[in-house]
């Protein structure tokens, strides 16, 4: 995702976890979150629909809902 077009050859692994996964596993394993912000924007072009604005990041275009598309989250052991 960080280089389109780059020569890449590996094996890549993710996991896709809900977001409820996150904080309960979070919450579970003793800490606080104390703070959790969602963005509707992406630094990659994950949909090749997704228009790159002047900051350079990518939304969807205008006329669409507009959606968390990534979070971050802190937080503090208790």
């Amino acid at each position: 995702y960080a280089e389109p077009d780059g020569d890449f050859e590996g094996v890549s692994y993710s996991w896709q976890h809900t977001f409820a996964e996150i904080v309960t596993a979070l919450a579970e394993a003793g800490l606080t979150i104390t703070s959790l912000k969602e963005y509707p924007y992406l630094f990659w072009q994950w949909f090749p629909w997704m228009v790159r604005g002047e900051d350079k990041s990518y939304r969807l275009p205008a006329g669409m809902p507009e959606i968390p598309m990534m979070f971050s989250l802190t937080a503090t052991k208790r």
